[in-house]
């Protein structure tokens, strides 16, 4: 008996069609465990790299001349810290979308573990885990919200800058110094009065930026 070959072509196409959503499957059923492997895979190539050159002897004396209890609650703080920021860039994506406290939170933790082995170069990761992890999250709006947490951190920054020079008083010998130290601090003043004049604007038109950097 012939098969009409249209019917074959089709017949054809389902079974590619039906393998792929299989392997697709297949691939999100073991993805956590694939992700999992990556990133031990590059935990113990970071460690590698930092600790090759190590005299491990004279870090064996450090470790037994060292207070475990300040360990610890170094630790301690420094998780406390990436809970905080975590806290505070989800506070940020939410105006734009949903996420998963637990993991914007494996995403700072990252960022900033790649942060510390290339520099600020790895301020990248974090928006990309992101949305790797959290499939809610666009890496648009990942990547929007890191240029905004910076641009807070940067305000601050100027912002204790200005308010410090309104108490200080320099040395006489110092004054014109002091009043160059004081033009910078104006001019400092006046670009955050322009970061918050952005913020305000992004805020009123974050969508309308989203889809633009997407496309």
């Amino acid at each position: 008996m012939l098969r009409h070959p249209i019917s074959c072509g089709c017949s054809s196409k389902f079974v590619k069609l039906a393998r792929a959503i299989l392997l697709r499957r297949a691939l999100g059923k073991y993805r956590k465990y694939l992700e999992f492997a990556a990133l031990l895979i590059l935990a113990v190539g970071i460690i590698w790299w930092f600790s090759r050159r190590l005299d491990w002897g004279q870090v064996k004396l450090a470790v037994q001349k060292s207070d475990w209890r300040l360990i610890i609650l170094a630790g301690g703080v420094i998780l406390l810290g990436y809970l905080w920021r975590a806290i505070r860039w989800r506070a940020f994506l939410t105006p734009l979308t949903k996420a998963s406290l637990r993991e914007v939170w494996i995403a700072t933790t990252v960022g900033f573990g790649a942060v510390l082995t290339i520099g600020r170069a790895g301020e990248v990761v974090r928006p990309v885990v992101l949305a790797m992890r959290d499939k809610r999250v666009r890496p648009a709006a990942a990547f929007v919200t890191i240029m905004v947490e910076r641009l807070y951190d940067s305000m601050t920054v100027v912002l204790f800058f200005a308010v410090n020079l309104l108490w200080f008083r320099p040395a006489p010998d110092m004054a014109s110094d002091f009043g160059r130290a004081r033009i910078a601090g104006l001019i400092f003043l006046g670009v955050l009065i322009l970061g918050i004049a952005v913020l305000i604007w992004f805020r009123r038109r974050s969508p309308a930026v989203i889809k633009w950097i997407d496309h």
